[in-house]
């Protein structure tokens, strides 16, 4: 009820203005006041590592996550799943995040080496991410990292 209260009052305000301009008052607004600070600490430490395979594979947070057996979905989950362990989550607490068995964890990680010995491409994207990771936590927490929307349209 109040999103509908703010936005009545903005568009109550709007006579003479342009339409851009009435648009990014709404957007702004909704931003400041119905969206949590970005630039503050992670408070998903898992869902920080997701966006962050998800930002440099190019493919949908949703769909790393989720069911999708694509291989292109599969090898940037094993890549959540290694990134995971290396930041000291266990097999099972990674396990009920992506909602799945532990013992599938155990056999993706296991999977995710093999793919490693044998695909070039795969191996130098891992490698690039990896020190992309070390990067963004090289004081023990995440910090906030520009991904591909932000950094073409900003963070207004």
């Amino acid at each position: 009820m109040e999103l509908y209260k703010d936005i009545k009052t903005i568009l109550n305000n709007a006579f003479g203005k342009s339409e851009e301009a009435i648009i990014h008052e709404l957007v702004t607004m909704f931003r400041t006041k119905y969206i949590p600070d970005q630039s503050t600490e992670c408070v998903n430490d898992m869902d920080w590592v997701v966006s962050l395979v998800s930002d440099h594979t190019g493919l949908m947070a949703s769909g790393i996550k989720g069911l999708r057996q694509h291989k292109p979905y599969v090898q940037a989950r094993y890549m959540c799943w290694d990134l995971l362990l290396r930041r000291g989550y266990s097999q099972n607490g990674i396990s009920k995040y992506f909602v799945k068995n532990h013992a599938t964890i155990s056999l993706g990680l296991r999977r995710f080496k093999n793919d490693l010995a044998t695909d070039k491409e795969l191996t130098s994207m891992y490698a690039s991410l990896v020190k992309r990771y070390e990067e963004l936590t090289a004081e023990g927490k995440p910090k906030k990292f520009v991904g591909k929307w932000e950094a073409i349209y900003g963070n207004k």
